[in-house]
């Protein structure tokens, strides 16, 4: 990434860096055209190709900065326009799957899953570690993309040749319907809030799969939650197991509909933490987080009743100012307006973790 920075270049599904003459991005902060602004990158590459007008000869090159499906998908658009274009709504399925974990069809999702394992270095068939732990290659995310960018159209048109790689997740993500269907996964939706409440009988193993701020917690696979309910401020319980996080969505410059600001999770970990009877602290994430968690330390048990938790943190989303603004101009961070206080018989110590999408990978780019 570092090698182009000073060479004029087309950013897609990222930050723009000092030698971006166009980006082609949903992220905060990017000097996207607002003509062609869609909920994701691929869309927006997509659209660029209908404005001529825009188009640019300035770029030597085009590049992204992390590798993700929406990247991918957006990547394909520019260097194969004509092969992208055929396969338009394939591309925008998988890249809304592989970000948003919301599947337009199945095949998008079993397409997404495919690409997960093939981006994985502990599994992917390009890594030289491959079947072993530790840091990938530094110059992993370009290894993948130049040997998934040559295969993207084998996916969509073959997807059952890559069935090695995506069948594991499938298995998981249909156990996770059918605990929906079955009535042990119930999801609750607040609409005034865009809130859901996702109550999970406790016999629910964990999802390995949910690859985000959750995992450990998330009773199914996140596109089970994510495709039955728009709501994009999620609360889980499994028993006394409790995780809320904020999807990915209010995140990014989300155009197709106005999503509530995300708050600063801090303080409500605070007042979580002085209404325990016998530990544990919460913790949570910043409101830059790509997707910021609030739970119990160490994923530990709760001794705060599910009703009287519910109605701390709408009290919470209903009170606390917005924290994270996508399209403020000068950066998307809001800063707190007054400092955290820890009630009474609160030690007011709380932990913020940021988490990658990826494992072992960071994406760049604005943070709180």
């Amino acid at each position: 990434m570092d090698e182009v920075n000073q060479r004029p270049h087309v950013m897609v599904d990222g930050a723009a860096r000092p030698g971006t003459v166009l980006a082609l991005s949903h992220w905060p902060a990017t000097p996207t055209p607002p003509e062609i602004a869609r909920d994701l990158s691929t869309e927006i590459a997509y659209e660029y190709f209908r404005h001529p007008g825009l188009w640019t000869r300035e770029a030597e090159v085009v590049t992204s900065d992390h590798f993700d499906e929406d990247g991918l998908a957006s990547l394909f658009f520019v260097v194969e326009p004509e092969a992208a274009l055929a396969h338009v709504g394939s591309l925008v399925g998988i890249a809304r799957a592989g970000d948003f974990d919301v599947l337009d069809t199945v095949e998008a999702g079993r397409a997404v899953w495919a690409l997960h394992a093939l981006a994985d270095p502990e599994r992917s068939p390009f890594s030289p570690g491959a079947g072993e732990r530790g840091a990938p290659p530094a110059d992993w995310s370009s290894l993948v993309y130049a040997e998934l960018l040559g295969r993207i159209v084998e996916l969509i048109e073959h997807l059952d040749r890559f069935r090695q790689w995506w069948a594991e997740e499938d298995t998981s993500y249909r156990a996770g319907l059918a605990a929906l269907s079955h009535g042990d996964l119930h999801i609750e939706e607040h609409p005034d809030l865009d809130l859901a409440v996702v109550r999970a009988s406790a016999q629910l193993v964990p999802d390995r799969f949910a690859r985000i701020g959750h995992a450990g917690v998330l009773p199914v696979h996140p596109a089970v939650l994510h495709s039955a309910t728009p709501a994009t401020r999620v609360l889980v319980a499994r028993g006394r197991s409790y995780c809320y996080y904020d999807r990915y969505e209010t995140w990014v410059r989300y155009v197709s509909r106005r999503l509530p600001l995300r708050r600063d999770l801090e303080p409500l970990a605070v007042q979580l933490s002085g209404e325990e009877r016998r530990g544990p602290r919460w913790e949570a994430d910043s409101p830059g987080t790509l997707v910021p968690v609030l739970r119990p330390q160490g994923d530990a048990e709760s001794s705060i009743p599910l009703d009287r938790l519910v109605e701390l943190v709408r009290g919470h989303l209903e009170s606390a100012p917005g924290a994270w603004a996508p399209f403020r101009e000068g950066g998307a961070y809001v800063a707190p307006t007054r400092p955290v206080s820890a009630p009474a018989g609160s030690t007011g110590e709380t932990t913020g973790r940021g988490r990658a999408r990826w494992r072992g990978l960071r994406r760049g780019g604005p943070s709180a």
